[in-house]
């Protein structure tokens, strides 16, 4: 009978009691830090970085993952909580201060329990530059040295999108043309050349479309979307080809001007910058930071700095290092002295 009733013992309900013991947790400070779980993953090789996360405090953060089951855990932690094989943390002297530290660690390792902040690199760059009678627009993964830059924006398709209703206006033929190759594919085009000659206005009007564009991407004015508009009555005189999708393509560049290029204004604005374009890992800090004051309002501590990018010098200075991981062995060693 024992032998049978084992056939059906299932998975350990609650898979971290077995590192979190009650020894265990007593050590954890009841300070603000973060967390991370490290263990295995199918098809890699070494320990890997599973999932990070930050607390208030540290003990009831952890003392919560000993007795949750997976059930009430995100998804995409649940699935690696059997792989874990041991769970990491360092106190932070805020809980600014961690969220920061967290930032850091989810852009250096991409865990895969975690979903939200792992990828900057997954951001993009919208670039405008004047040459003569034309206006170049390009979408790249990091601002170039020339020409005006904007960003770091999420949705890639958002360039495609743009482009093509600036190619509506942009033809005089009322006929239905071949549309440029890819256009409607993926994330469309990566540059776009747009020639003003003088029967299409010159320098003067490439400056006007320059502007709406600045200002949209800015997040500063809506006039761009305004003008498409008014350009879409004549569209249905002269071309209705030239409606053909672009009520759904407006309208994912007002959502896209509204939830993106407003809020990255305002984050600017809020590092004190003049530049048009954050990095794509402060814009991440950045986002945490505005989550965590959205959570639990202004922090008492000090004001923090928006970016905090820790390099090789600022450690030899005194300064706190970032997280060691598996992939790093100068940073493991730093990390296993703290820990």
């Amino acid at each position: 009978m024992k032998g049978q009733l084992e056939l059906f013992v299932g998975p350990e309900p609650r898979p971290l009691r077995r590192i979190l013991t009650p020894e265990r947790l007593r050590a954890v400070p009841r300070l603000p830090g973060v967390y991370w779980f490290v263990g295995v993953r199918p098809g890699r090789p070494g320990l890997q970085v599973l999932y990070v996360g930050k607390a208030v405090n540290l003990r009831r953060r952890l003392a919560g993952y000993r007795v949750a089951p997976p059930g009430r855990l995100p998804p995409a932690l649940a699935r690696h909580l059997t792989h874990v094989q041991e769970v990491r943390w360092q106190p932070c002297p805020s809980h600014a201060e961690a969220v920061r530290y967290e930032a850091e660690l989810l852009q250096l390792y991409h865990p895969p329990g975690n979903r939200q902040g792992t990828h900057p690199q997954s951001r993009w760059f919208a670039g405008m530059l004047a040459q003569g009678r034309d206006l170049l627009l390009t979408r790249a993964d990091k601002p170039l040295s020339e020409g005006e830059w904007f960003g770091a924006f999420t949705q890639r398709a958002t360039f495609g999108i743009l482009s093509r209703c600036l190619w509506r206006v942009w033809s005089a033929s009322p006929k239905i043309p071949d549309w440029p190759f890819g256009w409607w594919e993926g994330s469309g085009p990566r540059l776009v050349r747009f020639h003003f000659s003088e029967d299409r206005g010159g320098e003067r009007e490439r400056d006007h479309w320059a502007d709406r564009l600045r200002k949209y991407w800015l997040g500063q004015s809506d006039e761009l979307l305004t003008w498409l508009r008014q350009e879409a009555v004549a569209w249905a005189e002269r071309g209705a080809w030239k409606r053909w999708g672009f009520e759904a393509d407006l309208a994912q560049l007002e959502r896209f001007f509204t939830r993106q290029a407003r809020a990255l204004g305002a984050l600017r604005l809020a590092c004190g910058t003049t530049k048009g374009w954050l990095a794509a890992e402060q814009v991440e800090q950045a986002l945490a930071l505005s989550r965590l004051l959205l959570r639990h309002g202004p922090h008492p501590s000090p004001k923090p700095r928006v970016l905090l990018i820790r390099t090789d010098s600022d450690s030899a200075a005194g300064q706190e290092s970032s997280a060691e991981g598996p992939g790093d062995p100068e940073r493991k060693q730093r990390h296993d002295r703290r820990t």
